[in-house]
């Protein structure tokens, strides 16, 4: 990754508290010097920021933690992963630039909260995998955690702390692997290189069927996808978790990949002391520099007033009498809790709204799905035989999957159209993305009926054909 993604804090006396929340395991590790101090894994999914800040609770009584700062590693149905392409430009310009695309692009309902990894280039272009949060999601945290008089200093996705994993694999450095883990109900996939270079990564929810069909085509197009965007062939498959590796390991993924286990972390708090290791200044720290310094003025600023309204109280106590004093306490406490009240009500109806939200983000599924008409375009011009020229190519997102029209002509020679049609849509049909083919020029020949022709270009001996069908 260029420079290595966990850096230890240089601080090392510095009492940290780790989370690591991976599809809903969470596990506390409490550190001091760097070495743990006490851990806890939470017995119950946590789904939510409201579990989270009960957990949270929790998780300080059993750790005995006395700090202040927290330190998390994320896996969550919000978290989403994006390759941007920018052309070169200062760093500076570059996050304006990111930012920007990231505004355009519109990731969520509301304002994205996002970080980046610096990618192999491209040509003439620079190129950067970024995490993206819901700002609202962030925000809940972090207020979470000031409630109860923490610091959340950094949300890391979980392939911030991966970099060690992919050089424990035994491979080249400059081979391409995949690395899968298994969180319980979701496998994590990781595309990456022997020495720790990170290219991709993207998380399937499961459930209980890891070895579906979908899985599997998930997997094969997380393959050829490494082959589309960074020419990188795919030469290892290593599966963390027992469970998930009998399932796989005799799967036909693509590439007619080996799957080989991959060596399990040496503790079960391993990816927790790794958050608590990892330094701020990361550039994947889904909190930036600007948000941290914030809320610390916040609280400087809280303290000021504090400090002058004690010093008035002083002055009037020292002029008034004392039936006065207790008429203008009396009043203060009950602005507070006026004040307290609304703030309260404020927050539970911002949880009430983040908890819908959730629901429906779990009815419609993660939307951290690759590039299907891109890579499919792709996919056609290796497969597309010499007579044959695409014309246009149409492809929409529908309940079902993806519909697709493909238009072109063929060149006619001693096979005949027929045959070379027959061949093609053969091809498509157990091709890697499973064309079910709904109506094409050789379907209505064969039925005998006119051919509709497609509005092609063509030539002098080209007979123009078109192609419908669905992408499950």
């Amino acid at each position: 990754m260029g420079t290595p993604l966990h850096a230890i804090v240089a601080d090392m006396a510095k009492k940290v508290l780790g989370i690591s929340w991976l599809n809903g395991r969470f596990d506390f590790a409490a550190l001091e010097g760097g070495a743990v101090s006490g851990s806890w894994l939470c017995p119950a999914a946590v789904n939510d920021e409201v579990d989270f800040g009960i957990a949270l609770v929790e998780a300080v009584r059993q750790t005995h933690f006395s700090g202040t700062q927290i330190m998390l590693v994320l896996d969550h149905r919000s978290l989403l992963f994006h390759v941007q392409e920018t052309p070169p430009a200062a760093e500076k310009l570059v996050g304006q630039m990111l930012q920007r695309l990231v505004e355009r692009n519109q990731f969520f309902e509301g304002k994205a909260l996002w970080s980046r990894l610096d990618l192999p280039g491209a040509k003439d272009k620079r190129r950067f995998l970024l995490a993206l949060l819901p700002e609202t999601f962030v925000q809940n945290l972090v207020r979470t955690c000031a409630d109860q008089g923490f610091e959340l200093a950094g949300i890391f996705p979980l392939a911030a702390v991966l970099d060690t994993e992919l050089r424990a694999l035994a491979v080249a450095p400059a081979e391409t692997v995949l690395l899968a883990i298994d969180l319980g109900g979701a496998l994590h996939l990781l595309l990456g290189k022997g020495d720790g270079t990170v290219f991709f990564s993207r998380t399937l929810i499961t459930g209980d069927a890891i070895g579906s069909e979908r899985i599997l085509q998930e997997i094969n197009r997380t393959v050829h996808f490494a082959q589309q965007q960074f020419a990188a062939k795919v030469t290892h498959m290593f599966v963390s978790g027992a469970s998930a590796f009998s399932v796989l390991k005799d799967l036909p993924i693509g590439n007619a990949l080996k799957v080989q286990p991959a060596p399990l972390p040496k503790e079960a708090v391993n990816y927790a002391w790794r958050a608590g290791s990892l330094s701020p200044r990361l550039s994947l720290n889904l909190i930036s520099s600007s948000a941290r310094i914030k809320p610390r003025r916040q609280r400087l600023a809280t303290i000021g007033i504090a400090a002058l309204f004690c010093l008035s109280v002083t002055s009037a106590v020292m002029t008034q009498i004392d039936v006065r004093a207790r008429e203008v306490a009396l009043a203060n406490v009950t602005q507070q809790q006026q004040a307290e009240d609304q703030k309260h009500a404020t927050e539970h109806k911002l949880q009430t709204v983040a908890a819908r939200w959730q629901s429906f983000l779990r009815v419609v599924g993660s939307t951290n799905d690759p590039p299907v008409a891109t890579v499919f375009a792709h996919y056609l011009g290796t497969v597309i035989p010499d007579s044959m020229r695409l014309t246009q190519l149409d492809a929409s997102r529908t309940t079902n999957g993806w519909n697709c029209r493909i238009e072109g002509v063929v060149r006619e020679n001693e096979q005949g159209f027929i045959t070379q049609m027959e061949a093609f849509e053969r091809q498509l049909q157990s091709g890697l993305f499973k064309l079910r083919v709904t109506d094409s020029s050789y379907q209505q020949l064969f039925r005998g009926t006119a051919p509709g022709q497609p509005g092609s270009i063509k030539r002098d001996s080209e007979r123009p054909f078109f192609v419908t069908g669905t992408i499950p």
